[in-house]
Parts: C-alpha cells; structure tokens; sequence
C-alpha cells in the first residue's frame, strides 16, 4: 500500500529531529560543554563531551532511560503546582 503525498512530507520533516528526548538540550554544570550520549550500552548513557576529551573534571555518566524519567516527573509535577496556584 502506498502512504498518501500528504504523508511522505509530514515524515521527512520529522526526519532531522533527533530520535532522543533531551538530545542537544543539555548542558554540563562543571564547565557548561554539551552533553551527549558517550555509549549505547543499557538504552545508552549520556556524559560532557569535555570529560571525555579531558577537558572537564565531570565524569559522572547519567543513564539516558533514568534522566528522561526524572525530568519528565518533574516537569508533570511543576505543570501541577503552576495550575493549582493559580487556582485553575
């Protein structure tokens, strides 16, 4: 079967978007160098790119699955707390 023109554009415009929730939005707090994923072991682990270059003392590694949790729950839980002080 084939997928309608319509389609086919909506799915090349997805095509460039990264396929990882935080990818590109995350920062180290030692020397503020990107974070990115450091090996695909486990669902992948993510650490500062200086850290693996020996720029930065940072050497902590963050499972990526564990990250997007917890920021995730976070984020529910700020959406949450802004509606009810509001009183909506």
């Amino acid at each position: 079967m084939r997928t309608p023109r319509i389609y086919e554009a909506k799915l090349e415009a997805f095509a460039d978007y990264p396929g990882e929730l935080l990818s590109g939005s995350l920062t180290c707090c030692v020397c503020g160098g990107a974070v990115a994923r450091v090996t695909g072991k486990s669902g992948g682990y993510s650490s500062c790119i200086g850290a693996t270059r020996q720029k930065c003392e940072n050497r902590l590694l963050a499972r990526r699955t564990l990250a997007e949790r917890i920021i995730l729950a976070v984020l529910k839980w700020r959406g949450r707390g802004a509606g009810a002080a509001t009183g909506q």
